[in-house]
């Protein structure tokens, strides 16, 4: 624990936690009634268990490739890739930064500015020595984002033009992506289901729809997702 308090001192949190903890966070999230979080290690079910195809993943998995794995019902029922392997998030952190940060606001941690600077024409201030997130210019920052980007989450929102954000996907989902897509987390609330992976070969909108097309098609119309998993059987 220590290490990782120091890691994170140091700007590199990402490193210390890996793709299991940000999935750890958001697990409870997919959950029909108690939220099941991994202890020392995932509770795995294969994927027949939680109400998906096995061969339907591994056609994802191979779509995507890189590492990553999929959690449905709290439960771990697929990994592709040396998962274990820590790596960079990149803009996948934002949502996480946020959320501690705005925690230790509400909790007194942090004193609240009589202002907060906004993307301009000037420059926020900045901590000596520290790197941005994603930012190479200034100003910059200056988009709707498709009408799918909120909080620093990717939604599944509708641009200008009336298209959705991932046309093949559960209205309700949304993700954190880091360097354009390599670097991600999607949940599906009404799925019960998250996937994360790293290093992966979708680096645009489109592969991103594409690719979890295949995940949303891998899990089995038939089980009942408002459900939750008693004694690891689907209900």
């Amino acid at each position: 624990m220590q290490a990782k308090i120091q890691a994170m001192q140091h700007g590199r949190w990402w490193r210390a936690v890996g793709v299991g903890a940000l999935l750890a966070f958001l697990s409870g999230l997919c959950r029909g009634n108690e939220p099941v979080y991994p202890g020392t290690t995932w509770v795995k079910k294969a994927p027949s268990e939680a109400g998906m195809n096995a061969r339907k993943l591994r056609a994802f998995a191979s779509l995507v490739q890189g590492r990553g794995c999929v959690v449905r019902f709290g439960t771990l029922v697929y990994e592709w890739g040396d998962t274990a392997r820590r790596g960079d998030v990149a803009s996948a952190a934002k949502p996480f930064y946020a959320h501690f940060l705005f925690k230790a606001i509400e909790n007194g941690k942090i004193p609240v500015p009589n202002s907060i600077p906004r993307a301009g024409r000037k420059a926020a201030n900045m901590l000596p020595g520290q790197r941005s997130i994603g930012s190479r210019r200034i100003p910059d920052n200056q988009t709707d984002h498709m009408g799918s980007y909120s909080w620093l989450w990717w939604l599944n929102g509708v641009d200008r033009a009336g298209k959705r954000h991932w046309p093949d996907v559960p209205k309700d989902a949304y993700g954190a992506f880091g360097h354009g897509g390599p670097r991600a987390m999607v949940v599906v609330p009404s799925l019960k289901l998250i996937v994360s992976w790293n290093d992966a070969k979708v680096n645009s909108r489109a592969a991103e729809n594409c690719a979890l097309k295949l995940l949303v098609e891998a899990v089995d119309p038939g089980v009942d997702a408002t459900a939750s998993l008693t004694q690891g059987s689907v209900p």
